[in-house]
């Protein structure tokens, strides 16, 4: 005769593999793998001397300190345990393992993206003059972040009397002052270049300015592609080639 009783520790056996199962399945139990860069989601665990203490799911807690909890848009003396806070992944392992997020970054980073939608859309954006010097303008175009307005492409009536080009002696000198003059001002401009790893970001107000004049002849499509081509290389005498071709006449 066949035994056909199932044993207990069979039925446990299955139901124990069937339990791993479904947690190896549930990516909730899974330890997040964090790259330099990322912007995580994490909850604080403490507070404690000028240090916050955040998990984010990793196989470590992570630490904020220093210049990494400044911020201007999240003021950190007023966060508590429990807290849930957006954190910039500065390091997923430093020299004593630890884990190292930043609150200060998580900022620029949001900055830096703003700016990369505006430069693929060709949007205007807001500059703030900082500093001049013999190249041009140095502004501030978001929240720590700052980029470059070479003279060349500043509206001529910024640099020049009466918007004309000038030659002479003691230019530079003249230019230089009109320039000074103009920190604290605000000029509407759009990005010619950007690149986050090296932190540069060129700007023309020239692209705002001239587009004005070009869009009263040439639909949008057209005169943005010819304005760029001015922009950088100073002339409108070429034919450019669109879905029309059009011939460019000199000024």
């Amino acid at each position: 005769m066949v035994n056909t009783k199932v044993k207990s520790t069979d039925v446990k056996d299955k139901a124990m593999y069937s339990e791993l199962d479904t947690f190896l399945s549930d990516d909730s139990h899974k330890i997040k793998q964090l790259s330099k860069g990322e912007i995580v989601e994490g909850e604080i665990v403490s507070i404690n001397n000028g240090v916050i203490v955040v998990d984010v799911g990793f196989k470590s807690e992570g630490i904020i300190a220093g210049k990494e909890l400044k911020s201007e848009i999240l003021d950190w003396t007023k966060l508590s345990v429990g807290d849930k806070i957006l954190v910039y992944v500065v390091k997923p392992e430093d020299d004593k393992g630890q884990l190292v997020l930043s609150i200060r970054r998580t900022q620029q980073a949001s900055a830096w993206l703003a700016l990369e939608n505006a430069k693929k859309s060709n949007e205007v954006v807001e500059a703030t003059v900082v500093e001049s010097n013999n190249g041009g303008l140095i502004v501030e175009i978001g929240k720590g972040i700052r980029g470059f307005i070479p003279t060349s492409q500043l509206d001529a009536t910024r640099v020049y009397a009466n918007g004309v080009r000038q030659v002479g002696k003691d230019i530079s000198s003249r230019v230089q002052k009109r320039l000074n003059t103009l920190i604290g001002e605000s000029i509407k401009t759009r990005i010619i270049e950007l690149d986050r790893e090296k932190n540069r970001i060129i700007l023309s107000e020239k692209m705002v300015t001239q587009a004005k004049d070009l869009e009263k002849i040439y639909p949008k499509e057209e005169w943005w592609k010819i304005n760029r081509y001015f922009v950088l290389y100073g002339r409108y005498d070429f034919k450019i080639d669109l879905d029309l071709e059009i011939d460019i006449v000199k000024e």
